[in-house]
């Protein structure tokens, strides 16, 4: 096996193993899989044909722990491991919990991604309006669902079981599967373990499947307990140009390499063809629209002078404090901003903070956000989305954020709480989206 090697991802170090040569191929794995777990013939028949390069995400394995996560962060840490690696692109494979984090990242970077596999995997793992798929739980529901789960990783035997049965039924009773699944118990703590259960509850990206772009394949199995085939075929129907793989099997997991998988794997490699970041000018993104309530009249009750100086100390401070959440900034409109954020808890974070130093200045703004797919114009950005930030933004009343609900799916584990406001008409827009206010914001602006 490779050595362990450390990427740097904010305060945390996050460990990768790397093997083999020629083009990348970097691992998203399941929920709490190690580094240690996905070594053996899959990895090295894969190395045949390239590097690949595989990690253990925060709180599992070899990397450092972390009392919460966004999935940003998490995003942040598939960057962190490229650049550590020497990854400039690479064809990325996610699998299981690993899936909707890979769709996230390469939706994010398409310039970063040369080709998306999918193994196992599901936009949501609950069922949502409009999508009769997954599980049927409430929270409650769920949250009893995790605790059998933090049991099995805490020795329980009978909830180990069941938890493999679940998994995968065929190799329940198989000495050589119930070894492994033992040595997974020390892959990661029961209070860590919770807390990625816990955070998929959340986790719902269709609306991020028609931004993505780059060529994906899905290979799922027929009949899978923990991700229900029907979510595979709604990624195959939703992610433009896809192809699913389906394979005629019960077991989520099973000992021996998928063939399927690592052929599509090798597939993607031998017919990549170059990227250059120059031509990629569509992305998803986080769109910021803010601007001052009111501000013809007080722009008349403090005089052009005074308006004009307090205007500037504005663009000043908001763009201080978006460079301080990693947005971009991409004009200002005379009384608001027009910003951008690769990760939309930071865009919301940065709302918040935008807020707290307006009241100093005696500005009352409103805020409003969106996450989708924009088109890059040199000094500028368009598309839909940006109209509907920017409608959402007019919906906002004084001091007030609101977003749609596209951000409030993705904000998961930033422990931000809001208002549901129901669905809303937005000039322009055919469809009504659905919008939250903010309420509060935990996270240190």
């Amino acid at each position: 096996m490779p050595p362990i090697q450390y990427a740097r991802s904010g305060d945390l170090y996050i460990a990768y193993r790397s093997f083999g040569e020629g083009d990348d191929v970097l691992f998203t794995s399941a929920a709490t899989i190690t580094m240690d777990q996905i070594w053996g013939p899959m990895i090295q028949e894969i190395a045949q044909h390239a590097r690949v390069t595989w990690y253990d995400k925060r709180g599992i394995g070899a990397s450092d722990g972390a009392a919460n996560f966004t999935f940003e962060e998490r995003m942040d840490d598939i960057r962190a491991v490229m650049d550590a690696a020497g990854i400039e692109s690479a064809h990325l494979s996610g699998a299981s919990e690993g899936g909707p984090m890979s769709i996230l990242f390469a939706s994010t970077y398409p310039e970063r991604v040369k080709s998306l596999t999918l193994y196992g995997t599901y936009p949501s793992c609950m069922r949502r309006p409009g999508y009769p798929h997954g599980f049927d739980m409430t929270v409650s529901d769920w949250s009893r669902f995790v605790d059998r789960i933090v049991a099995a990783q805490a020795g329980d035997r009978e909830a180990a079981q069941w938890f493999w049965e679940m998994w995968s039924p065929t190799l329940a009773a198989d000495p050589a599967f119930i070894e492994l699944a033992l040595s997974a118990r020390t892959a990661t703590s029961p209070s860590a373990a919770r807390l990625i259960w816990e955070s998929m509850y959340e986790v719902d990206v269709r609306s991020l499947l028609s931004a993505l772009r780059v060529p994906t394949t899905i290979v799922h199995r027929t009949g899978d307990r923990v991700a229900p085939i029907e979510g595979a075929r709604y990624l195959a129907e939703h992610i433009s140009g896809s192809k699913l793989i389906e394979l005629v099997s019960d077991d989520h997991f099973s000992l021996e390499p998928v063939a399927e998988w690592v052929e599509a794997i090798v597939d993607n490699v031998r017919n990549a063809t170059s990227r250059a970041a120059a031509n990629i000018d569509r992305r998803l993104a986080t769109v910021l629209f803010s601007d001052i309530v009111d501000s013809t009249p007080a722009a008349s009750k403090a005089g052009d002078r005074a308006w004009t100086e307090l205007l500037d100390r504005h663009d000043a401070v908001a763009r201080t404090i978006i460079a301080d959440h990693r947005g971009h900034l991409v004009k200002t409109t005379g009384d608001g901003l027009l910003a951008t954020f690769d990760g939309p808890s930071r865009a919301v974070a940065c709302a918040a903070a935008l807020h707290g130093a307006m009241r100093e200045l005696d500005l009352p703004i409103r805020a409003g956000l969106h996450a989708g797919e924009i088109e890059i114009r040199r000094d500028d950005i368009a598309g839909i989305a940006v109209h509907i930030a920017a409608r959402i933004a007019g919906l906002a009343g004084a001091h007030q954020t609101m977003v749609s609900s596209t951000v409030k799916d993705l904000v998961v584990g930033s422990g931000f709480t809001f208002n549901d406001q129901g669905a809303q008409h937005l000039k322009g827009v055919d469809e009504r989206w659905h919008c939250y206010t903010l309420e509060s914001n935990p996270t240190p602006a």
